[in-house]
């Protein structure tokens, strides 16, 4: 409250030389007074001047969400940069130790029993925030790639652990989630097996042609088992074939055929299939 009237006194914004105002919020950080450098550098509009990790880290780890929101305020190009942090923070990989040691050395002081800085807490995070400030999310790869991955768990759990969707509607939804898409059908297929659907997995492998060097050893074999059941069929159905054309080819002359469509008919049939000769040289259809 008081640096708001001491800024309206003085008018610091337009009569205070820029440079005076960076070095004394230089000071602050020095002092280890983040929460106060961070304040005051929104409110005199000094944000371009300053490491945009280096200021919200700190704010991240004592969990004052709050004031990084005011210290992004309406700036879409901050809101973005800010976003891209996180995405970046959440991602694999990420040094978690290493920040909590240069956040210490800075003289932050962490909570031991609440932890931010984790890939779970900065997803969260960087989720937030793109809803927050409507943030087209194909901007940020982890965090997009992330969401579709629960997106996926998500329709898989309502389909086989609560039968809350049919089959049908369930693989028009994961379609639509992994089209073009082979990280996320390469998960859709290993998440499968790991439900023991080893049918849908090598459906879902056959349609998306998932490379075999992703697939696990288990489905592998499943479909190299399949390929030779559905191979020895066609082959049993090719040497079957020319008996059946045979069967169905059969030369009978039209007086021979006799059409029926009542009761009547059909007895004349029975009748005339009963006579040996009859019943070599005559086919009754049933209309």
């Amino acid at each position: 409250m008081y640096f708001d009237d001491l800024c309206d006194a003085y008018d610091l914004k337009t009569t205070a030389p820029e440079h005076s105002l960076v070095e004394f919020i230089c000071e602050l950080l020095d002092t280890g007074m983040h929460a106060e450098a961070t304040t005051y550098t929104w409110k005199l509009g000094l944000q371009k001047h300053f490491d945009l990790a280096k200021m919200t880290l700190p704010l991240i780890a004592v969990d004052k969400i709050n004031m990084i929101e005011q210290y992004l305020g309406s700036d879409r190009e901050l809101q973005e940069q800010f976003v891209m942090l996180v995405d970046k923070w959440a991602a694999p990989g990420t040094a978690y130790t290493q920040i909590i040691g240069r956040l210490f050395s800075d003289g932050v002081k962490l909570s031991e029993t609440n932890n931010k800085f984790n890939a779970k807490q900065m997803f969260k995070l960087g989720t937030r925030m793109i809803e927050m400030y409507d943030l087209p999310i194909k901007k940020f790869p982890f965090i997009f790639e992330q969401r579709s991955v629960n997106c996926v768990l998500y329709l898989l759990r309502k389909r086989y652990n609560e039968d809350a969707i049919s089959v049908e509607n369930v693989i028009e939804l994961l379609e639509a989630v992994v089209c073009n898409r082979p990280s996320l059908q390469r998960i859709l297929v290993v998440q499968l097996v790991r439900r023991g659907n080893m049918e849908m997995a090598a459906f879902w492998a056959d349609k998306c042609c998932v490379e075999q060097q992703y697939l696990p050893p288990s489905l592998q074999v499943f479909m190299a088992t399949r390929l030779k059941r559905i191979s020895i069929l066609q082959l049993v159905l090719s040497e079957r074939t020319p008996e059946r054309r045979c069967f169905y080819q059969l030369s009978l002359p039209p007086n021979k055929v006799l059409f029926v469509d009542d009761q009547q008919g059909l007895n004349r049939c029975r009748k005339a299939l009963a006579k040996v000769k009859a019943a070599c040289a005559c086919v009754c259809v049933c209309v």
